[in-house]
């Protein structure tokens, strides 16, 4: 039957890594200003392999310096494992 899905989630359906308009602004408001990420958005679920693609200076590795809480963004929220990681301290993070 097309369109059906179980109610009973599978541990693939739980995002461990959740990103909504995720943004890096470097000298925010300054004359140098520069936007290294804009509005990124995703949902990874456990088990799932993401290949994170772009041209030179598109964010690539922004978002991951982001995604493994080694910077913090500038605007946007970040889940991981279910964990606002605004929320975290620095030995959490």
């Amino acid at each position: 039957m097309l369109g059906w899905r179980s109610s009973v989630a599978s541990p693939a359906d739980r995002a461990v890594i959740e990103f909504e308009g995720l943004s890096k602004v470097y000298a925010a408001g300054t004359a140098a200003e520069v936007v290294a990420l804009r509005n990124a958005s995703a949902r990874i679920g456990a088990g799932e392999f993401v290949a994170i693609i772009g041209p030179s200076g598109s964010g690539k590795s922004t978002l991951m310096n982001l995604i493994g809480c080694l910077d913090t963004p500038t605007g946007g929220r970040y889940l991981c494992d279910g964990q606002d990681v605004a929320t975290l301290d620095a030995a959490g993070r």
